[in-house]
């Protein structure tokens, strides 16, 4: 059995990754725990693993949970299932609402580890899961904007001359 070592990119403002050493035949959700383990992030958040074709259209789709019959369980494969060659790429999504974006890549392949995976290579400090959070407007006020926008785009489908039925204003006098 072998192991994969596997960079975790954090998708944020300053550079920040872990290098993690984890099995082949571990789950998905495992290395779901151990991204969360290594960031210091508490779990307590949906998440999914997408993997990407050549064209970056979605290949494939690895949930937490079952969103629909056609949903992939992270339970259901293993890491060598969608990562086994150096240079392999797997995004992964923790945090639907705060989108906290990671971008995984095999550097290397090594003999297995007896631990559930190896924390290698550190770079950067972690934000704090309540960061994003804390980033996000009030509200009441999103709810507001959200509100007004939705106000202005009703006022501009109300616009008499956006109707088919005049090409200019003289057909709108003899339609009175």
């Amino acid at each position: 059995m072998t192991s994969l070592i596997i960079k975790v990119l954090l998708s944020d403002k300053e550079i920040i990754y872990r290098d993690i050493q984890i099995n082949v035949d571990a789950s998905l959700v495992e290395l779901h725990k151990a991204i969360l383990e290594v960031f210091s992030f508490s779990g307590e958040q949906m998440a999914n693993f997408t993997k990407f074709d050549d064209n970056l259209s979605i290949a494939s789709e690895y949930h937490l949970e079952k969103l629909d019959e056609d949903s992939n369980l992270m339970t259901d494969f293993k890491v060598k299932d969608v990562l086994s060659n150096i240079g392999d790429l797997l995004d992964y999504t923790y945090d639907f609402l705060h989108q906290w974006e990671f971008s995984l890549e095999v550097l290397d392949q090594k003999e297995a580890v007896k631990e559930k995976y190896l924390l290698i290579n550190s770079f950067g400090e972690a934000p704090k899961e309540s960061d994003r959070a804390n980033e996000e407007e009030d509200p009441e006020e999103f709810l507001r904007s959200a509100l007004l926008e939705k106000m202005m785009n009703e006022e501009e489908d109300d616009d008499w001359m956006s109707n088919d039925q005049f090409d200019s204003l003289d057909d709108y006098e003899e339609y009175q």
